[in-house]
């Protein structure tokens, strides 16, 4: 029992120590720029205008609760912190044997965004600002909403004249699951128990 109270001590204690790390970096996400807001059937989605990465996400009939972090979005706008709608890639020429990480969380830029070519589209970029300038691949991202639900598409092409292999690709599913400070009452009021909606 001794044990279990001290390493719960511990673990608070690195939390604390990791949102005052976390106060002290620089906002890079753009939140300055403003956001865009969508109602789609089912939710109201909120995007971070610059990044186009979600700033809340909320069930329609209930937009106290939010599915996002939203509440420490300003907390977790600095680089290296992942947002829904970001996108993690491993890749390597064909041939090669060492594989390259790439990911459009690690140095924030703002995104180009692209033009709306019809009307279920809500919102497109490129996210080629976002990444390194030698990756091999132009990477776009779209929202858009299709067949009554919102959809997460990312365009992947190839502007090597090698070919590119992918050893992995990743969309970070990020939950609120944050529960520091926050009473029992107020944890329960706030998040959604269940395998469905684990923080990733």
């Amino acid at each position: 029992m001794l044990f279990l109270l001290f390493a719960l001590a511990v673990a608070h204690g690195r939390a604390q120590d990791r949102w005052k790390e976390l106060e002290k970096r620089p906002s890079t996400l753009g939140l300055e720029k403003g956001y865009l807001s969508f109602n789609v059937p089912g939710f109201r989605l909120k995007l971070v205008k610059s990044s186009q990465t979600v700033a809340a996400l909320s069930p329609a009939a209930d937009t106290v609760f939010d599915f996002s972090p939203g509440e420490r979005l300003k907390l977790r706008s600095s680089d290296g912190m992942y947002h829904l709608g970001d996108l993690d890639l491993r890749l390597r020429f064909a041939g090669e044997t060492e594989w390259k990480k790439y990911a459009t969380a690690t140095k924030r830029a703002e995104v180009t965004a692209l033009p709306l070519t019809d009307s279920n589209t809500l919102a497109a970029a490129d996210l080629s600002n976002t990444l390194p300038a030698e990756i091999p691949l132009h990477v776009e991202r779209y929202w858009k909403r299709e067949g009554g639900h919102l959809v997460l598409l990312f365009r992947l092409k190839n502007t090597s004249a090698q070919a590119v292999e992918i050893g992995s690709l990743g969309m970070p599913v990020i939950f609120n699951n944050i529960l520091q400070g926050k009473s029992l009452e107020q944890a329960h009021a706030g998040r959604i128990v269940g395998p469905a909606c684990r923080g990733l």
